[in-house]
């Protein structure tokens, strides 16, 4: 039973909310994952382009 209860002690917390998940940046979360979808697009479109020009 000791030893069951050691073992769940040492495993991670998933509940617990992450710290550092949160980034340092001022910018709203709402701000951040917009510039995420930017930066894909901008790296689909150079993809795509990058396909188109060796066709």
């Amino acid at each position: 039973m000791n030893t069951i209860d050691k073992r769940k002690l040492s495993r991670p917390n998933f509940n617990d909310p992450i710290p550092n998940m949160k980034s340092p940046s001022p910018l709203p979360d709402a701000t951040i994952q917009q510039k995420a979808k930017t930066d894909a697009v901008d790296v689909l479109n150079a993809r795509t382009m990058a396909i188109l020009w060796k066709e």
